[in-house]
């Protein structure tokens, strides 16, 4: 099984899902309102910031075998696309929210920041093979138990010695 989901080991949108409802939310600006003219406006100007992403990730991916950035963490080649992702983002909630209520995309929100926040600790200091892309064996195990237990019994380094942490030990 580990060896079909190798290739899903690296990317944006797995080690920061919010981004893939980002995206998603550029179409419902695309759909614009009532008003014909500013229709015609949100669909271009969602076109554009599509149109951007599309490029910051074509000129990410002319980087040779560098473009998945492996041993890094997060979406830092896309942070110029941050704009896009809060504009589409925003859009989306805006949609959902008088259909689902606040309380599921509030839930929603929570879930999304502790994934990230538990591949960060697996990433420093649970499990630091994460660093040459992610391990889906056991994946939600480590999010749901480890990443707690181990944080919690690391809570003094994680507050006060981030260096014990760190494998060179150089801060």
């Amino acid at each position: 099984m580990a060896a079909r989901l190798q290739p899903f080991a690296h990317g944006a949108l797995l080690w920061s899902p919010i981004l893939l409802p980002a995206l998603l939310g550029l179409g419902w600006l695309a759909r614009g309102n009532a008003a014909r003219e500013r229709a015609q406006g949100t669909r271009v100007l969602a076109a554009l910031l599509l149109l951007g992403f599309l490029a910051q990730t074509y000129i990410n991916g002319a980087f040779g075998t560098t473009w998945h950035l492996s041993r890094s963490f997060g979406f830092r080649r896309l942070i110029e696309c941050t704009p896009i992702f809060v504009l589409g983002l925003a859009m989306l909630l805006a949609w959902l929210r008088p259909r689902v209520g606040r309380w599921p995309l509030f839930l929603c929100a929570i879930c999304l920041i502790y994934w990230n926040i538990g591949l960060i600790a697996q990433w420093t200091f649970v499990r630091p093979q994460l660093r040459d892309g992610l391990i889906w064996d056991d994946m939600l195990r480590y999010q749901i138990v480890e990443v707690p237990r181990q944080a919690f019994s690391k809570i003094d380094d994680l507050i006060f010695h981030r260096c014990q942490l760190a494998q060179n030990k150089t801060c």
